[in-house]
């Protein structure tokens, strides 16, 4: 009986997890649902967190020896245009409104610092 409930429960709660929650990875980003700034600028947030976990610590020279990290840094590169392209192009949005964001703040500090290394 545990080998049934066990899978089950995993299962349930990956499922709930899911469903109606916000992206953990940039990987989950469905840009396509992004409606306003400040689901724009917390999926920026997830790409800058990220990016810091691959870079911070390493130099410039660092990241483009390694080719496998570089592939990962450019993904999410692209990744970030996509959305930056969906938000200010597709949805007209304008940074007024990201700056009203919760998040705009510390996305801002993540960005300058990912700028500094790169």
């Amino acid at each position: 009986m545990k080998k049934i409930i066990l899978p089950l429960s995993v299962a349930a709660c990956m499922l709930a997890t899911a469903c109606g929650s916000k992206a953990k990875s940039a990987a989950d980003i469905n840009v396509k649902d992004l409606n306003t700034a400040c689901e724009c600028v917390d999926a920026m947030e997830i790409v800058f967190d990220e990016t810091l976990a691959l870079i911070d610590g390493k130099t410039e020279d660092e990241i483009e020896a390694d080719a496998e990290l570089e592939k990962k840094v450019k993904a999410l590169e692209e990744k970030y245009e996509e959305i930056e392209g969906h938000c200010l192009k597709d949805k007209q949005m304008k940074r007024e409104d990201a700056e009203a964001c919760p998040n705009f703040k510390q996305a801002k500090e993540k960005m300058d610092k990912i700028e500094k290394i790169l």
